[in-house]
């Protein structure tokens, strides 16, 4: 891959391949071309490209997740988010880890409280589309049937805008204060 072309061509490389050549490659090329995206991500100072590479990576897990390291991936992923600049990757991002919280992934479990952080960033926010809004409401409802103790625990740390947003996930029903 190259480093060293302009950031739009980046992006449109990373966007065609997490759309149309991963759902296609052989599982066994993925160790491959998770090093190399992460090659360009260590070195790679523009948004937009690391919100992509971001996304490339969680549609490698839902194409075949036994052929990803979760343990290595979920914190590279996490630690990307909120996203800068390429929003359009909210729900491809979102639907990938919370799938995973949903199958019972310790690596994700490990990250809720910077997850719940990070939807405490977005929600209400205009880079957050409705549908994956709704979805962010059900994770945090998800997480606090759970891990009720935690979850207030992290709440409790939290600035009172950010622990209010997380109040109000938990009387929404179906995309309604109730």
């Amino acid at each position: 891959m190259i480093v060293t072309c302009n950031a739009s061509i980046r992006w449109i490389r990373n966007y065609v391949q997490g759309v149309t050549i991963f759902p296609l490659t052989k599982y066994s090329q993925y160790p491959e071309i998770l090093k190399a995206l992460f090659d360009v991500l260590s070195k790679e100072t523009n948004g937009r490209v690391q919100d992509n590479i971001c996304a490339a990576t969680c549609r490698l897990v839902w194409a075949h997740q036994s052929a990803v390291p979760l343990e290595h991936v979920i914190p590279v992923v996490v630690k990307l988010l909120p996203l800068k600049e390429d929003f359009e990757e909210n729900p491809t991002i979102f639907k990938c880890l919370f799938q995973l919280f949903e199958a019972g992934s310790q690596e994700v479990a490990k990250q809720l409280p910077t997850l719940l952080t990070v939807c405490c960033k977005v929600l209400g926010t205009k880079e957050i589309k409705t549908e994956t809004e709704s979805m962010i409401i059900q994770f945090v409802q998800s997480v606090h049937h759970k891990f009720p103790q935690d979850f207030d625990n992290l709440k409790s740390t939290l600035p009172p805008v950010q622990a209010a947003k997380l109040d109000t996930c938990l009387v929404v029903v179906n995309g309604l204060r109730s």
